[in-house]
């Protein structure tokens, strides 16, 4: 929606739906799978958590008994099917991303006959970062959950495989953050702004540079 222009019909109008359609967005993609756990796993945990202390003896964790500790039964059937709809959203999520980056650069061929040529190669990399960050978070948070259900519905999981995909996963945050000031223009050169005052204070950071071109249509979208 970045490529259309106001008066296209996919363009919100008023700042509410500016607002509420990424809601909605991260509403249908993250729901399903809040509720499906919600009705599919086990939430009464005091049967399994003493059925864990009856099996494991002194071995368990001094903090199984707290309320933030979940215990999951594998042989539950339910916790099948809780990863089979994990792993469908996830590549429904993925095919949907990868239609609207096609539907985005299909738009943008379209009117290219509208934009200059600075306002097109701005479109173009403003499409080229959202598809590399959104990598990003398929790579650091979608790949070891994938990994981990699909290791599970084959019944090979084991604890080493799972702490790794834990411990990836973690790094989610930060790598979605350093992506996202890598690949935008203007986060990107307040981060260096930033560097270049740390390391260089009371020295002036030298001026950005802004490429200048003809104010015509590029090879590329005609």
């Amino acid at each position: 929606m970045a490529i259309l222009p106001d008066t296209h019909f996919l363009s919100p109008q008023t700042d509410f739906g500016r607002v509420i359609l990424p809601c909605l967005i991260y509403l249908i993609g993250v729901g399903p799978i809040a509720i499906g756990t919600l009705i599919l796993l086990n939430t009464d945990q005091a049967p399994l958590k003493r059925k864990v202390i009856e099996t494991h003896g002194p071995c368990v964790p001094r903090n199984l008994m707290d309320p933030y500790f979940y215990v999951v039964e594998i042989k539950d059937p339910k916790v099948a099917v809780c990863a089979v709809l994990i792993i469908s959203l996830f590549a429904i999520c993925g095919f949907c991303c990868l239609g609207l980056v096609i539907a985005s650069a299909m738009q943008l061929r379209g009117y290219a006959t509208k934009f200059s040529v600075q306002t097109a190669k701005m479109h173009r990399a403003f499409i080229l970062s959202l598809t590399l960050q959104a990598s990003s978070h398929v790579t650091i948070n979608g790949f070891p959950m994938v990994t981990t259900v699909l290791f599970y519905l084959m019944g090979s999981l084991t604890n080493e495989l799972l702490h790794c995909c834990i411990v990836v996963n973690s790094f989610h945050g930060v790598i979605s953050t350093m992506s996202m000031i890598a690949l935008n223009g203007p986060y990107r050169n307040a981060a260096k702004e930033l560097l270049y005052k740390i390391f260089h204070p009371g020295r002036r950071p030298p001026p950005l540079f802004i490429p200048k071109g003809p104010m015509t249509r590029t090879a590329w979208l005609s």
